[in-house]
């Protein structure tokens, strides 16, 4: 049986092994936010193993170093701030791996979960029905089917993949991956909300080993930054010219970028930090400077003149593509950074909206997109309890075609503006 990380190790080790560990395991979760989901559990893990060095794949394979560097990294997710990044990646490590495994044995084994069990001859005709058209077993008739809490099933629910009866899923036994799972991660996010308080008490050691986690956290922007960086430089599925931005700002840019983008077409200037904000995410669509000064020259233009945008604004737009000053070429903003950033104050815009608005005013704008109330509500309970990227992702579902939402992968929604653009342009393709 796969391993459920139900205590913290105890066993002294040395700070070098500490940090190896650490990155060992930051790389294993790395190569599964990039791999693609098209084959079943077992591939994807063998396939994972293979696009990570030696020393990753020795101590995946060691169940103690497995622990330590699991554990290491639940602590550098709290203190860096991507810890549902981290609760999502350990989920489906834990899937890819627990595939093959008897579920019923580790529910019962790990989470002291059972369940009533039903035949399938207790099922109704149109039941039966059900389970004939979406169970590709040859001997269903001779099934046995699990009662299951539907709050434990989300995402089958929201696959529209499972039969409810009475406030229960009605789940053959192939579909309890999804329920393991489920206790997996939620024994997880009551784990770090723990730790996280317990954290709080701890500032003098946690303060020894902030320059591993630095490195962590550096180590693991530039590997998320990269795919999406390299996507919009060797070109974005598509081309959109400065006079059809509009269009596409109000289709397919993510709620932060779409709000900078309308105040700027209102008011013809932006503050600083929103500045700084858009022309780097249009940087991240593969603008050159050229056209991101033109685009700021004829909007700031329409309040002062030609002379005042070259001597006020013309300058930092250069910086930004290192062709000023210290030459440094700037990297558009990821969302933990949005996340991260102060405030807006009063006439600012930049930020996260999923952070940075009053509940209230989120449901104003969500509103005014014509978004229906049903999809308003967890939006919002989302930006509540924060989790950020969840609101992101569940806006996108909002705002999308169901057909095409279903067959995405929504992961990488709230961690790059630019992605939310890559996916809902594809959404919309035919």
């Amino acid at each position: 049986m796969r391993q459920f990380y139900p205590n913290p190790p105890n066993e002294p080790f040395t700070l070098e092994e500490f940090e190896f560990y650490s990155h060992c395991r930051l790389e294993v979760l790395l190569a599964i936010h990039h791999i693609k989901e098209h084959q079943n559990g077992k591939d994807l893990y063998e396939e994972c193993m293979k696009n990570v060095s030696q020393d990753a794949q020795q101590v995946m394979q060691n169940m103690a170093q497995d622990s330590y560097s699991h554990y290491i990294l639940r602590v550098a997710a709290c203190v860096s701030k991507w810890t549902e990044w981290f609760i999502d990646m350990e989920t489906k490590l834990f899937r890819m791996r627990i595939c093959r495994e008897d579920c019923v044995q580790a529910l019962h084994q790990a989470f002291a979960v059972s369940y009533r069990i039903v035949a399938f001859d207790s099922l109704t005709h149109s039941e039966k029905n059900w389970m004939r058209a979406t169970t590709s077993q040859n001997d269903i008739h001779k099934s046995r089917f699990y009662m299951v809490p539907f709050t434990e099933c989300n995402d089958l629910i929201r696959d529209r993949r499972v039969l409810i009866r009475d406030g229960f899923c009605v789940l053959p036994k192939k579909d309890l991956i999804h329920v393991i799972c489920y206790h997996f991660r939620s024994k997880i996010v009551s784990q770090m909300k723990t730790l996280k308080k317990g954290l709080a008490v701890h500032q003098q050691e946690i303060k020894r080993l902030t320059f591993i986690f630095d490195k962590l956290t550096s180590y693991y922007a530039s590997k998320t930054y990269t795919a999406t960086y390299q996507q919009a430089h060797e070109g974005p599925p598509f081309h959109f010219t400065l006079e059809t931005i509009d269009h596409v700002a109000s289709r397919h840019y993510p709620l932060c970028m779409q709000h900078l983008h309308d105040k700027l077409r209102e008011h013809h200037h932006l503050k600083y930090n929103g500045r700084l904000q858009y022309r780097l995410f249009l940087k991240s669509l593969g603008f050159k400077v050229e056209e991101n000064l033109r685009f700021w020259n004829t909007e700031f233009t329409k309040k002062i003149s030609e002379a005042e945008f070259q001597k006020r604004y013309a300058y930092s737009i250069r910086h930004t593509y290192g062709l000023e000053g210290g030459r440094k070429d700037f990297e558009p903003y990821n969302c933990q950074q949005l996340s991260d950033s102060a405030p807006p104050k009063s006439g600012q815009y930049h930020g996260c909206p999923f952070k940075h608005w009053s509940s209230a005013t989120l449901e104003v704008n969500l509103n005014e997109k014509k978004i229906g109330r049903d999809k308003i509500i967890p939006i919002i309970k989302a930006s509540e309890y924060g989790k950020h990227q969840t609101a992101c992702q569940l806006y996108f579902e909002a705002m999308h075609p169901l057909s095409a939402v279903g067959s995405f992968r929504l992961d990488n929604i709230g961690l790059y503006p630019s992605e939310y653009l890559y996916m809902s342009i594809r959404a919309f393709l035919p």
